[in-house]
């Protein structure tokens, strides 16, 4: 029998990329989203609505909770929403996989959730995060929405995958650039010959494209426990490679000027855990990644 898969933020940038995953892994999903719907298999749905969990699928196998208000410059503007949206929210989804028998919830949290590291520094699931060091509203809405996932997993025995996102990109359609990470964002410069300017070009992370994003969401499902993996790149990739990579795959070169460049900052979460439970790994590599931008 084929599993099927429910997916908050069902009509998002990522649950677009999910859903080819699943269709070619034969796995049925339904989308539950706000927004007006493009795909036929989405319901109309607000998390934060008393109503939410009739729209889950009873005992399901997933659900994937991927909606949120995730842009920093949103949560800052409307830090009340942001609450609302990813804590009340997050918690509505919680209590529709106990009363729908959703065999198991995974989270989409963030690397934000560890704050910046050393030089040298590694950041792994089983360190202690705490809410004093997180930097933004967004980070602290994820890691407080974390806990409230482990207090399901123990008061209702809801087995939950928690799963710290690296920072995604991949191609998008131009109305939708708006939403771009650093590299789209780069990349589209570049492309558009544009003179650049970033704060320190050492800064990096681990950026992961979103179809290894997505085959690592996939890999998660059928976890039984409560567990959290980091889904991140392989190594740290610095803006200035970034740029150069983009500069060899368009054929271009661009102006570059750094305003802060002894202020770097950098993000490592490790993504050996996940290698080795999960049986994922991420198969692109930066200018693969960025070949794929130009498909856009």
């Amino acid at each position: 029998m084929s599993k099927l898969v429910a997916i908050t933020g069902g009509e998002s940038y990522i649950a677009a990329e999910l859903k080819s995953v699943f269709k070619s892994h034969g796995i049925n999903f339904v989308g539950l989203d706000l927004v007006a719907k493009k795909d036929p298999t989405t319901v109309i749905a607000d998390i934060t609505s008393d109503e939410f969990s009739d729209l889950v699928p009873a005992n399901c196998d997933a659900l994937i909770h991927l909606a949120a208000l995730s842009r920093d410059k949103d949560c800052k503007a409307n830090p009340s929403l942001a609450m609302r949206v990813n804590l009340e929210g997050t918690q509505r989804v919680i209590d529709a996989c106990v009363k729908r028998g959703v065999k198991q919830l995974i989270f989409a949290s963030t690397e934000w959730v560890y704050g910046e590291v050393e030089e040298g520094g590694v950041q792994k699931e089983d360190q202690i995060l705490t809410l004093e060091k997180t930097q933004n509203v967004y980070a602290a809405s994820k890691l407080t929405g974390e806990q409230l996932c482990r207090l399901a997993n123990k008061e209702h025995s809801l087995p939950t995958t928690i799963l710290r996102f690296g920072i995604v990109y991949g191609p998008r359609s131009v109305n939708e650039r708006e939403f771009s990470s650093a590299v789209e964002s780069l990349f589209y410069q570049v492309q558009d010959g544009k003179d650049i300017q970033v704060g320190s070009l050492e800064t990096g992370r681990r950026f992961i494209h979103v179809r290894d994003l997505c085959t690592g969401i996939f890999s998660a499902i059928g976890r039984s426990d409560f567990e959290i993996f980091n889904i991140s790149g392989d190594r740290v990739v610095s803006l200035g490679e970034v740029i150069d990579a983009s500069c060899k795959v368009l054929n271009k070169s661009v102006q570059v000027s750094q305003t802060n460049p002894g202020n770097k900052s950098t993000r490592n979460p490790d993504n050996t855990r996940a290698k080795k439970s999960l049986k994922w790994k991420p198969e692109m590599d930066l200018f693969s990644g960025l070949s794929t931008l130009r498909e856009s």
